[in-house]
């Protein structure tokens, strides 16, 4: 199993941290020293990532963010190791990015050397930052504030992404300590199989769910899309049960297969004529409903985007245009901070085509 800019496995390989106030920055710190160390970077690696992290941390503080957070996450891409270190915050936005990534320019009196030195120290680099007077009302949810999203490899440079980066991320119910949703991102040599799960509720009912049947799906990765849902369904029916969708991509051929039953959406853009409906229906309890596997052949230059029920009303031209212009894990920290609910566990995978079908 590999992945890119983002981890596949939302366990252990994944840190979040609401550092409002300030709070929690040490922690925050720790989990990129500690990730660093554990991936084998060397002592010089470790400190220039940890720089790294405090400049993005005073950034929160020194620019009145509102609601930030630091995710720190294991990377793996063609059997190489990184580390991914994302900034994300609902703040006031970067009015000029020009100015603001160049050395000794500030707006708050500090030297302003921050957004330089982490370019120069990481091998990738990404932000999108939107201000108050560049948002548009979307379905009752104003997006703003900035996402940074770094990456540092274990071997000096980063590995090539292919044609189809991806990403995914995932976050509990706020208050939760267990997250009822679930994903996996599985590639081989011609094949990328994202598979989401989202248990029914939240809390540890629901994980119990989303998680067996994670576990389920990585053991028959390779069958036919109906196979491995007939395989989950009969697997968790002592859970609660799960929404479920499998999408997958033949990479070498851009053909792709999907199939999903529940409350899990995905939607393919620029294009919209392709079809990626899931079914009405929970996996794990009562009978199976019909499962339909989508076939259609990947549109050249589109982004693919897929999200539990805890995200919603992102669909906007604006938002589209933000998400597939960016990295897949720049795009679905974007929809997680400014779409995710507050009363839902919150999971997102992208992946897009780097071939420009302009």
């Amino acid at each position: 199993m590999k992945s890119q800019n983002g981890s596949s496995n939302p366990g252990a390989e994944i840190k979040r941290f609401s550092v409002d106030a300030g709070e929690n920055r040490s922690e925050a710190r720790q989990a990129v020293t500690e990730t660093a160390r554990s991936l084998g970077f060397s002592d010089v690696a470790v400190e220039e990532l940890s720089i790294v992290s405090n400049e993005l941390l005073s950034n929160f503080v020194n620019h009145g963010c509102t609601k930030p957070e630091l995710w720190v996450a294991r990377l793996e891409r063609d059997g190489a190791l990184g580390i991914e270190i994302a900034a994300v915050d609902r703040g006031p936005g970067i009015r000029n990015l020009e100015d603001a990534l160049a050395d000794r320019v500030s707006t708050v009196g500090t030297m302003g050397c921050g957004l330089g030195a982490i370019r120069r120290m990481m091998h990738e680099f990404d932000i999108v930052s939107l201000c108050d007077d560049e948002t548009a009302e979307e379905c009752g949810v104003v997006p703003k504030g900035t996402i940074i999203t770094t990456s540092k490899w274990l071997n000096g440079r980063p590995p090539s992404s292919g044609r189809f980066p991806f990403s995914g991320y995932t976050r509990p119910c706020p208050g939760e300590t267990e997250n009822g949703d679930a994903f996996l991102i599985e590639e081989s040599q011609d094949t990328i199989l994202i598979a989401m799960l989202d248990g029914l509720g939240h809390g540890a009912e629901a994980h119990e769910a989303s998680d067996l049947g994670i576990g389920i799906i990585r053991q028959c990765s390779s069958e036919p899309l109906r196979a491995i849902m007939q395989k989950l369904h009969t697997g968790i029916r002592r859970t609660r049960g799960c929404a479920a969708a499998l999408f997958r991509l033949d990479t070498k051929a851009a053909n792709i297969e999907f199939a999903g039953i529940g409350n899990i959406r995905s939607k393919m853009f620029p294009r919209s004529d392709i079809s990626l409906y899931s079914r009405a229906g929970v996996v794990g309890r009562g009978c199976l409903p019909t499962v339909h596997v989508e076939k259609s052949v990947w549109p050249e230059g589109s982004t693919m985007v897929m999200h539990s029920d805890g995200i919603a009303g992102w669909s906007h031209p604006e938002t589209m245009s933000r998400v597939g212009g960016h990295q897949p894990a720049t795009g679905c920290h974007f929809l997680l901070k400014n779409f995710g609910y507050d009363h839902d566990d919150a999971t997102v995978c992208v992946i897009k085509d780097a071939v420009d079908a302009g």
